[in-house]
């Protein structure tokens, strides 16, 4: 993992893929992040990267939609609003189906005092995670609809083992101070 730039559009277009998704509408194009999120459940995420990836539906009723959106405290909501003919109850299922688990890796580091440990990456499980949607009209089920599977990485626990004898590593504290001064 490396530290970047990120975040808030991603959760535009998870917050609109679920309200599509309860809309009953038709998914074009939805790609789930790299890791799990925090902000809604396993497997029913959808991220976006500036012309690489995006999340795209389809207006599959006869008439027009209005969406609207609002942000307040923190929280965003996103509403579609159409003709009322299309309108069904829906149910969004997300449930783990796999889980992968992280490997240790421990690489020698010839900076580090032998002996000494450190801990460069947590490690955390990887998933497969998947959904479906419910749709039901006068309470019964019409249609289960399997939604795109979702595959989170694994990230693997790392781990420097130290290889340096001190005298190595004072001679090379010994030598980077020389070179600032």
């Amino acid at each position: 993992m490396v530290d970047g730039l990120g975040g808030g559009v991603c959760q535009v277009s998870t917050t609109l893929y679920n309200a599509v998704l309860l809309a009953n509408l038709q998914l074009v194009e939805r790609t789930n992040h790299s890791i799990p999120i925090p902000y809604v459940p396993i497997g029913r995420d959808a991220t976006v990267v500036f012309d690489l990836i995006d999340f795209k539906f389809k207006n599959s009723t006869d008439y027009w939609l209005y969406i609207q959106s609002h942000v307040s405290g923190g929280n965003l909501t996103i509403k579609i609003f159409g003709n009322n003919s299309f309108r069904r109850d829906v149910v969004i299922r997300s449930w783990v189906d796999e889980t992968y688990e992280p490997e240790t890796i421990v690489e020698q580091d010839h900076s580090i005092r032998k002996g000494d440990r450190i801990v460069k990456q947590q490690g955390a499980p990887g998933y497969k995670a998947l959904a479906e949607r419910i749709v039901m009209q006068n309470g019964q089920v019409i249609k289960v609809e399997k939604l795109p599977s979702s595959i989170y990485n694994v990230k693997n626990k790392i781990i420097s083992q130290g290889m340096a004898l001190p005298s190595t590593i004072i001679s090379t504290i010994a030598k980077d101070l020389d070179e600032e001064n």
